[in-house]
């Protein structure tokens, strides 16, 4: 019996930027006609294109893969969800780290209790192409 074992590539980011949940960068309503809506605020906008800009800057030569990953985040300060940063953070890296995050297979993220984060990082993300 042979075992297969798998060949796992992995990345470590760490952002020095503020991440809005992204449930706070959008808004609802209803339209005069009773249809509902969902816009993005600016402030929603602005924090993805930001974690884009940084994943992109230390992704070095890291290729764009349509494999499955695995993300873990751990944030260094305690505010708000934990789920409404992920989501951002998931959908700021579509398209530079993978091609779309029904890749991710597996995702984790929690807060830095301990203390551990580096001065002047706000997250760090593990990434890990399955």
């Amino acid at each position: 019996m042979t075992t297969n074992k798998m060949k796992t590539e992995k990345i470590i980011i760490y952002l020095t930027l503020d991440i809005v949940p992204k449930k706070n960068g959008k808004s609802a309503g209803i339209t005069k006609s009773g249809r509902p809506y969902v816009y993005s605020r600016k402030v929603g906008k602005d924090s993805q294109a930001n974690v884009a800009k940084e994943v992109m800057a230390q992704r070095g030569m890291w290729r764009l893969t349509d494999k499955p990953v695995k993300v873990e985040a751990i944030f260094k300060k305690r505010r708000g969800d934990c789920i409404g940063v992920m989501e951002t953070l998931l959908d700021a890296m579509q398209g530079i780290i993978y091609f779309n995050d029904s890749q991710v297979w597996d995702q984790h993220s929690h807060w830095d209790h301990q203390g551990l984060m580096p001065v002047g990082r706000t997250c760090q993300i593990i990434i890990t192409i399955l």
